[in-house]
């Protein structure tokens, strides 16, 4: 049994790690695809901050955010199976 959840606390940590930085790279690409100028000094500042508010974005960037949180959604969940599994394994380790 614990070979199993070895291997699944293995696919869940790649997953995870995987699914941020594909999140990270559609983050960027939607805040790349944003509206000139900003209405919002924080947006101003820091432009990754457009991927916050759809009004801050063009349609191609409206997709790139839902792609982004989409990749970040699967990274938390991932992260929750990782855990779980982490914590099953520490409870069945042998004595």
């Amino acid at each position: 049994m614990r070979t199993g959840v070895v291997i699944c606390v293995g696919c869940a940590m790649v997953v995870a790690f995987a699914s941020m930085c594909v999140g990270s790279y559609f983050w960027i690409r939607a805040s790349v695809n944003r509206r000139h100028p900003s209405r919002r000094w924080y947006v101003h500042t820091n432009p990754l901050n457009a991927v916050l508010f759809k009004d801050e974005l063009t349609p191609q960037g409206l997709e790139y955010r839902e792609k982004a949180f989409r990749a970040h959604k699967i990274t938390l969940i991932s992260i929750a199976i990782f855990t779980v599994g982490s914590i099953i394994l520490d409870l069945t380790k042998a004595n």
